[in-house]
């Protein structure tokens, strides 16, 4: 219907009601205005059979899922395997400062802790064994202080590279015991070890993802040597249809 009939509908009804309501002079007084009430029921049914409403309004398509993840490199919490406790070690360090377990990231807990995930490198161990076995760098930490990582925003920590066997396998496994109580996820071995960990970014309201992640290094283990387009293409066949592969 055209905008003006839709506007001239209205105004009759309008009018009609003021007869209706107040008689408009009709000689036969409200008995006579009755018809006339009923005209206006017409022309107001009429008037919404007929009128054109606005579309509703376009809602636009949902954009990219968007993740951050701060990758922040080699982290060695502890000390050499000479040295611990003397001036300017680790050690030392941590004696002077209020709350030594958050001390190490009180730089960037808060930047880590407003990404959707913080993963490191973790070079050395978590025990309190003390025959090393690189006589060159044996880096070690208290188990204890495992829970820097995750007081730190640090959720996901690779214990594949050339310090994590500094104390021998006994020691690696002492780091993985103190990770997991921590309540730090953890990627890598001898050989690399899959692990698929799933982002809840749908508390965010991106929606979920599914990501892969591990560790390896490169190196000479009982005879085992893959070069490094061979373990791609590995953890590629391991991540399957994951969202992102790291």
């Amino acid at each position: 219907m055209p905008a003006t009939t839709l506007t001239k509908l209205v105004a009759e009804a309008a009018a009609l009601t003021c007869c209706v309501a107040f008689g408009c002079g009709a000689p036969g007084g409200p008995s006579d205005v009755l018809p006339l009430a009923e005209a206006m029921r017409g022309v107001a049914a009429e008037a919404q059979a007929n009128a054109t409403l606005p579309p509703p309004p376009a809602t636009s398509a949902p954009g990219p899922t968007t993740i951050t993840i701060s990758a922040i490199g080699d982290c060695a919490i502890g000390d050499l395997h000479y040295g611990a406790g003397a001036p300017g070690s680790f050690l030392a360090k941590l004696e002077q400062v209020e709350s030594p377990l958050d001390y190490p990231f009180s730089g960037v807990a808060q930047l880590f802790a407003e990404d959707d995930l913080t993963i490191a490198n973790l070079e050395g161990t978590f025990t309190e064994r003390e025959a090393w076995h690189n006589p060159v760098f044996s880096i070690r930490g208290k188990p204890s202080y495992a829970q820097m990582l995750r007081r730190g925003g640090v959720e996901l920590v690779d214990v594949d590279n050339n310090h994590s066997h500094d104390y021998g396998p006994g020691g690696h496994d002492d780091t993985k015991r103190a990770l997991d109580a921590a309540g730090v996820a953890l990627v890598g071995g001898v050989l690399g070890l899959e692990l698929l960990w799933e982002l809840g970014v749908e508390q965010r309201g991106h929606g979920g993802l599914e990501l892969a992640f591990d560790g390896f290094e490169v190196v000479d283990v009982d005879g085992f040597e893959p070069g490094v387009v061979e373990v791609v293409e590995w953890l590629k066949a391991v991540a399957g249809d994951r969202d992102l592969l790291c």
